[in-house]
């Protein structure tokens, strides 16, 4: 299974595994402690940074902007992608939060990426020589023209 990660990496996707737009897990476990707000997720769509806030108080969460205000009191201000905090204005004070430790790891492991067979499916076909395909192939227009002329025939018999 760990050659499938390997191999969706060498079709491209490499640079998605490791950056995904949903971000991933900073090295160190999240310091934001009894925090009313938890930094949970943040995503990127364009240019665009999303950030999943959790208010503790409520258990509710909501993706926001950078300066886009919440209807429960809370701006994300600034964001540091390389340490992955977010400055948050929380009820006039500002709080730096890390991401959360209890995201998902950004690189894929064998429990989240999809199998695939490692083997190609058993066929009931044997190999065919190109003759023997092309007697089938004249086999199968010969009956096409059959069943035509006998569809013509009974239509010109009405």
């Amino acid at each position: 299974m760990l050659a499938v990660g390997l191999q969706a990496a060498d079709n491209g996707l490499g640079g998605l595994l490791s950056n995904s737009p949903f971000g991933g897990v900073s090295s160190r476990p999240a310091d934001n402690g009894n925090s009313p707000v938890e930094f949970r997720g943040v995503m990127m769509e364009g240019d665009t940074y999303y950030f999943s806030l959790h208010t503790t108080a409520d258990a509710r969460s909501q993706w926001l902007r950078l300066n886009q205000k919440s209807s429960r009191d809370i701006t994300p201000t600034s964001y540091d992608a390389k340490n992955r905090q977010l400055t948050v204005n929380f009820q006039g004070q500002s709080m730096v939060l890390a991401l959360s430790a209890t995201q998902r790891p950004a690189t894929p492991t064998t429990s989240n990426v999809a199998a695939a067979p490692t083997t190609a499916p058993a066929t009931t076909e044997k190999s065919v020589s190109p003759t023997d395909e092309a007697e089938r192939l004249a086999k199968i227009a010969d009956e096409i023209r059959r069943r035509r002329a006998l569809r013509q025939q009974a239509i010109k018999n009405k």
